[in-house]
């Protein structure tokens, strides 16, 4: 069974976005090959070509977005068998590698496109590098030039490389076919019906200004009520909820959270937030965003079945203070200052809105119908 395929009616990346995806390709392969193995080198290029374009591709253009999303789905439908080679690691693995895409893309996103001195222009805005407005995410023309033919993917093949991925993933016990009833499962979920259904609600800006402030109890629980009177709800794409529906199936719970924090994240970025990369391990922020001159802390976290939120309460063992509190955020930055000169520039960042009085503090539970979310009190610098 065929993966979505590649639609050349998809908005096109700049040539500056894909010489960046080549290169950051190239040097990834060489950092995660042995020197001088040229069949790793090669091999490991090509995946992280198509692994960065695709998170690219979904960052520009609505379609692809959704055609990443489905493709996902796909592959937690393959995985639901424990037995799976998609539930045995697969998976996990291919999810951690969106997000290590996300954040290998993450310091040239927002930078504005120049070339030979002129900035790049499309629908009326300034282009920047792999963030693009409402108006080019819906524009499925940007960056062609009439009369050329539009270029394929940095590697051609991509279509044929998800395609053997997915059967894999639905592989049983490194079977050569994957189990037969995967097609039948996949149909029944109505994953392979047309991406264009999905494009069918319009995009509306997160409603993040609509929060009210709630107070966290000392053990981290935000109550019922909290949620629904001060909190504010906003809709998934279709692609999205088809998603969401999906994931609660998985038998790791681990990778549960992963896929919750990358439909958070693909949520933001869609809605133009750009994002920056705040982890360092376990301990620092599950999502940090731009947008205008405000800096948002994001933490995700699974609504519970009475409606209610729960943050990681206090650890008197370790010190470690009540999650998304002034203190713990600023035993995070601490961390995160101390994670590499990348990490330490996102630190900076939230440093100064924290000082400037900028910075928003968002708790977001996820179900398969939408977002939840709430605003802690602003930070006091």
């Amino acid at each position: 069974m065929a993966a979505v395929s590649e639609d050349l009616n998809n908005r096109q990346l700049h040539p500056n976005e894909r010489l960046i995806i080549e290169k950051l390709a190239k040097d990834k392969a060489t950092q995660s090959c042995q020197s001088g193995d040229t069949q790793c080198i090669n091999s490991q290029t090509i995946f992280w070509s198509d692994t960065l374009e695709k998170v690219a591709k979904g960052a520009v253009d609505d379609k692809a977005n959704a055609e990443n999303l489905t493709y996902l789905n796909q592959l937690v439908v393959a995985s639901q068998d424990p037995n799976s080679e998609g539930a045995r690691g697969q998976l996990a693995a291919y999810v951690q590698s969106l997000k290590d895409a996300q954040n290998m893309l993450t310091p040239y996103a927002g930078k504005t496109i120049i070339v030979n001195g002129q900035t790049a222009v499309a629908d009326g805005s300034v282009q920047t590098s792999f963030s693009a407005t409402a108006a080019q995410r819906a524009d499925p023309y940007g960056n062609y030039v009439l009369g050329v033919q539009a270029p394929g993917n940095v590697v051609p093949g991509t279509a044929l490389r998800d395609e053997t991925r997915l059967e894999n993933m639905g592989a049983i016990n490194g079977a050569v076919k994957p189990d037969t009833t995967l097609e039948e499962t996949l149909l029944g979920n109505k994953l392979l019906s047309s991406v264009a259904n999905m494009l069918g609600r319009a995009i509306a800006a997160a409603p993040i200004t609509d929060a009210a402030e709630v107070v966290a109890s000392k053990g981290g629980n935000i109550a019922a009520s909290q949620v629904t009177n001060q909190g504010t709800r906003a809709v998934f794409s279709d692609a999205e909820a088809a998603l969401m529906a999906q994931i609660n199936t998985l038998p790791n719970v681990t990778l549960q959270g992963d896929l919750r924090e990358l439909v958070v994240e693909n949520f933001f970025t869609r809605n133009g937030f750009t994002p920056l990369n705040g982890k360092c391990g376990s301990n620092c922020f599950d999502g940090v965003f731009v947008q205008g001159n405000k800096v948002y802390l994001v933490e995700t976290k699974p609504l519970n079945a009475d409606g209610s939120i729960r943050l990681s309460p206090e650890n008197t063992a370790t010190g470690l203070q009540t999650q998304m509190s002034d203190k713990w955020i600023e035993s995070a930055l601490r961390r995160l200052s101390g994670a590499g000169d990348q990490s330490a520039s996102v630190a900076a960042t939230i440093r100064a809105a924290l000082d400037n009085g900028s910075l928003v503090k968002l708790v977001v539970s996820v179900d398969s119908n939408g977002l939840s979310m709430v605003k802690l009190p602003t930070p006091k610098p």
